[in-house]
């Protein structure tokens, strides 16, 4: 199994991702918009279904967003957006999360 927020903890702290399991992260952000806690061990399906908090978000959308990856930038975006659209981050968070990625763009 893999504990998706025990990953960010861990890797927030070294700054070291696995662009491969952010690839999988980010095709579930891309297909569900929510996320688990906890996946299968090729990070298909969730084990169970309870969702991510509110502050594992925001871990995982600032590790996207240090990326230099275009997908996992598209990814930052769409979770940026469910995000916003579900209350959990309000407007001016939301809009200084999309400067931070068009500054990655852009760089």
């Amino acid at each position: 199994m893999f504990n998706l927020r025990e990953y960010l903890i861990e890797n927030l702290e070294t700054e070291v991702f696995d662009i491969d399991i952010l690839d999988k992260i980010s095709r579930n952000i891309d297909l569900n918009n929510r996320l688990y806690i906890i996946y299968d061990s090729k990070i298909n399906k969730p084990v169970d279904n309870t969702e991510l908090s509110d502050i594992d978000y925001i871990r995982l959308l600032k590790t996207l967003i240090r990326s230099n990856d275009f997908k996992l930038l598209n990814s930052a975006c769409k979770l940026n957006d469910f995000l916003y659209s579900a209350n959990k981050i309000s407007l001016i968070e939301h809009t200084n999360i999309l400067d931070s990625i068009k500054q990655k763009i852009i760089q």
